[in-house]
């Protein structure tokens, strides 16, 4: 399973029991692990402009969630499609919306009530409406317009989600959102139980034929997660059109009349002021064409006759052609020439894509060519092409250097991360805020090791990648950095603390050191004065014999994960590392390694600045630089004598360490590139490519998984003659769900903190084997179902009787 040119190898010996069972508090180790949480930031800290929310480019990790969501997203990029999106997101928790302070653009709404009917419609069939769903999502969508979040220059458009409970709104801009939209919802709201709904789906219209999008309201809700009715239906309000059903009634409503007047005409004049053009004859006054228009509508509207109308725009296939936003002329004279020029320090014109928009959309606008913003954005960033056209895209609408991008809350790594300096010259931003570690950084600004992460497949424009990946911008690449080694060393840990098993255990002083060039005894401890223990006094005695072995380096490690990481000791590695405590608990370590006449030290922390360790309290974020600081110290100490540390394979972990600095102080690093998948981590949806509730049947080692591990501390900066890789003498076992389906997209039984696999005679720990138990199965040709080398992980797999399976 090793690569021939590493310099190192450490087993842990096949008499020790290193792994603690099934450790209660752990979480996954693999380098797939990333302990995201699934609900995106509240609402109430982002704020009401989508823009500032947190971005996902699809919606697997958001189904995850089980708070009520708004969201922002292109109208016309179908999300529920299996591809790559961008999608801005925030959590609600009810008040959210109304405790934030009020937009400062509040419509104000005339004293006087009107009645207006609303058309209910629903079709039959399918499952239970979603109505407490429903009546969540309407009431925080009803905070969110009534406080003037909504916006007043374009159609208010909303997304949201409450468990199965989808919900789409549409506002034409002449409504005026914050009073229809409000009062509209709050109206559902008042009679959704006593509505006789019968299908899962339900919308409200206030739409007339004709009457074009800015005068239409609607609401959609669907109760099966998805979004695609949902966006069909707002897609035709935006167009102007009314839905049809077969089942509706009509509800009458008290509202305000908001209604804004209808489009200005504008003068030349106005024009001039936006853009600086020379033209051959005067520029007429114009209006733009709405969803729904007529020349016949639009005459009138100019306040001109139809005759006139057609005089000032001739063609005999003009009327046929009108598109919305399209401008035309309400007298004589040229349109103007609405095309944005660039500016005076040679950027582009930019404009941040809204939600109802599409190239065809904006070039008419602008009166452009969809063939022209192509031309122009092609190197501006994250410019996905009018295919793909995203939500909140700073894109160009003229020649110039393109726009430098727009933060995103919940980036970290790229020229989006938020806090990033801008610069003039956005040719080359990609290195920008380079990932920890010299990790990868994908296109979202996310940092990772694996292949989706590290691999490039940019298109034309920086900060893109092809349609279904998620690209890489900066350190990509999984290649091993290989500066030699000879593979001179060969290291086993030997436990002090498993001479109370009824069987497989052995005295330090039968270890056959020829095999061997350096032993660790497992484990050194320290009080909370930094003395230092080994153990019970059977462990004393086995250390004691340990200290005598002759033709071999002998250490002591200190730590392990139950020191590490359960309550009672956690903290003792941490205070020893600050700066007040450090030199203290140097010299007490080097004391007793000297006392003893060892060889040196090695320390087993896992994991320092560690966020998320259950039961224990987030780790400080200095914690890495600190251990850095007692690392040089505690060398210092021990001239003459080595000193070497154990380190996650893992980036989530990891990435706290400066490990590049650690390689340069200690003589090695022993590389945990196993226990990469256990049954501790069931329900936990971060730890396995692939595995929604991480309970299926993967090794606990990995080939492809330890090169992603080895390029990440060897890109990072440790030379690989410094790394150690590890490998066991121990499997882990699971009890398959299902008899026969052992592959890694199957099952295994129980819960993270116990397993259903028989115990080892020996270690007397469900999920845990040793090699020597193993092999006593082997030669017991009855409890064998099969035994083989997996192509995937190379890894030994043994299927034995009743359901079990082991990978080791």
């Amino acid at each position: 399973m090793l690569i021939s040119t590493w310099r190192v190898t450490a087993l842990l010996l096949a008499f020790v029991n290193l792994a603690s069972g099934l450790e209660r508090n752990r979480l996954g180790a693999s380098p797939y692990y990333l302990n995201h949480d699934d609900c995106p930031e509240r609402c109430s800290i982002s704020g009401p402009e989508p823009g500032n929310w947190s971005v996902y480019q699809d919606l697997t990790q958001l189904r995850k969630c089980q708070e009520t969501m708004f969201f922002a997203f292109s109208l016309f990029n179908p999300i529920d499609e299996d591809s790559t999106h961008r999608i801005h997101a925030c959590t609600s928790f009810g008040p959210d919306f109304s405790l934030l302070p009020n937009a400062t653009t509040i419509q104000a709404a005339a004293s006087s009530p009107i009645s207006i009917d609303y058309e209910i419609g629903w079709h039959k069939g399918g499952f239970e409406l979603a109505a407490s769903g429903i009546r969540s999502i309407t009431r925080q969508a009803r905070h969110y317009l009534s406080h003037g979040h909504g916006t007043a220059d374009r159609p208010a458009i909303m997304f949201a989600q409450s468990g199965q409970a989808t919900l789409g709104l549409y506002v034409g801009e002449s409504l005026g959102s914050q009073v229809i939209g409000s009062s509209a919802l709050q109206m559902l709201e008042n009679s959704l139980d006593n509505l006789n709904v019968t299908g899962s789906n339900l919308a409200m219209q206030l739409c007339v034929p004709d009457s074009g999008n800015s005068h239409s309201y609607g609401l959609m809700v669907a109760s099966n997660g998805t979004f695609a009715s949902i966006q069909n239906a707002v897609q035709s309000w935006a167009n102007g059109t009314c839905l049809s059903f077969p089942e509706s009634t009509t509800m009458t409503g008290e509202a305000f009349n908001s209604t804004r007047p209808a489009k200005p005409v504008s003068t030349s004049s106005e024009h001039g002021r936006r853009h600086q053009h020379l033209h051959v004859r005067a520029e007429c006054r114009t209006t733009w064409v709405e969803s729904g228009d007529s020349c016949a509508k639009l005459a009138q509207r100019c306040g001109i006759s139809a005759s006139d109308f057609t005089m000032y725009n001739p063609g005999s296939k003009f009327c046929a052609g009108l598109v919305p936003k399209q401008h035309v002329c309400c007298s004589k004279g040229d349109l103007p020439d609405l095309r944005p020029t660039k500016n005076k320090d040679g950027s582009c014109h930019a404009y941040k894509v809204g939600k109802g928009d599409n190239c065809a959309s904006i070039a008419v606008e602008n009166g452009l060519k969809v063939e022209d913003l192509e031309k122009f954005n092609k190197k501006a960033w994250g410019w996905a092409r009018c295919k793909r056209l995203f939500y909140q895209t700073v894109m160009c609408l003229s020649e110039g250097t393109p726009p430098f991008p727009d933060e995103i809350a919940n980036v970290n790594c790229g020229p989006q991360k938020p806090g990033t300096k801008k610069t003039g010259d956005t040719t080359d931003i990609s290195d920008l805020n380079p990932c920890p570690l010299n990790a990868c950084c994908n296109i979202w600004g996310q940092c990772g090791i694996t292949k989706e992460f590290c691999t490039d497949t940019s298109t034309d424009a920086p900060g893109t990648a092809k349609e279904g990946t998620n690209g890489c911008i900066s350190n990509c690449g999984t290649k091993i950095v290989n500066s030699g080694g000879g593979g001179t060393i060969k290291i086993g840990y030997f436990q002090g603390y498993g001479m109370g098993r009824p069987c497989l255990y052995q005295d330090a002083s039968q270890i056959d050191t020829s095999k061997y060039t350096h032993l660790h005894f497992a484990f050194g401890t320290l009080t909370k004065d930094f003395d230092v223990e080994v153990g019970d006094k059977l462990s004393q005695y086995q250390f004691k014999n340990f200290a005598r072995l002759t033709g071999v380096k002998r250490f002591l490690s200190f730590g392990g994960w139950d020191f590490s990481a359960l309550p009672a000791t956690y903290s003792i590695f941490r205070e020893g590392v600050k700066p007040a405590n450090r030199l203290n608990m140097a010299k007490k370590i080097a004391a007793f390694i000297v006392e003893h006449k060892l060889d040196s030290v090695d320390i087993d922390w896992e994991y320092p600045g560690a966020p998320d360790i259950p039961g224990i309290p987030p780790a400080d974020k200095d914690e890495g630089k600190n251990y850095l600081a007692f690392l040089v110290v505690l060398k210092n100490l021990l001239k003459g004598k080595s000193v070497s540390i154990a380190a996650p394979s893992s980036y989530w972990y990891l990435k706290q360490y400066p490990i590049k600095d650690i390689g340069k102080v200690v003589d090695y690093i022993v590389y945990m590139t196993y226990d990469l998948h256990g049954q501790w981590e069931t329900e936990n949806s971060h730890s396995q490519e692939g595995c929604a509730f991480g309970n299926c049947l993967r090794s606990q080692v990995n080939l492809t998984e330890t090169q992603y591990s080895l390029a990440m501390i060897t890109k990072a900066g440790v030379p690989s003659n410094k790394v150690i890789v590890g490998v066991t003498s121990y499997g882990r076992s699971f009890k398959m769900a299902s008899a026969g389906c052992y592959g890694p997209d199957c099952f295994y039984t129980g819960s993270k903190i116990h397993s259903d696999a028989k115990e080892g005679k020996c270690t007397g720990q469900a999920g845990y084997i040793a090699d020597a138990e193993i092999a006593e199965i082997l030669k017991d040709k009855s409890r064998v179902v099969k035994h083989f080398i997996d192509s995937t992980s190379h890894s030994d797999l043994l299927i034995g009787f009743p359901s079990s399976i082991t990978l080791f």
